[in-house]
């Protein structure tokens, strides 16, 4: 539920955003089971077809440590799923990302 919630929250931001705009996601969690998240996201391009509209993302994750804020950047699909905009990545490509896999 954790990991959706941040899922939910990156693709919701995604979603709302043209190709080559720029959003910030955050995640607040009611129940401190892992960090607070947030960074950035970025529509990279517009895929699928009529009734279904997917879009491949590009996002950041901050990192804070003791002395300073590191980030991690990630790609995703997302696709919408009637009103709301849903993670369609099964696994990423890259070496697996903490909290939001």
């Amino acid at each position: 539920k954790v990991h959706q919630a941040e899922q939910d929250n990156v693709a919701a931001t995604a979603g709302a955003l043209p190709v080559g705009d720029v959003g910030h996601w955050q995640v607040a969690h009611d129940i401190p089971i892992e960090a607070n998240e947030q960074g950035e996201v970025t529509v990279s391009r517009a895929l699928g077809g009529t009734g279904f509209p997917c879009k491949e993302i590009v996002f950041s994750v901050d990192h804070a440590g003791k002395d300073e804020v590191t980030r991690g950047f990630y790609t995703a699909t997302i696709c919408r799923d009637g009103d709301k905009w849903k993670w369609a990545t099964a696994e990423p490509a890259t070496e697996r990302w903490g909290s939001l896999q």
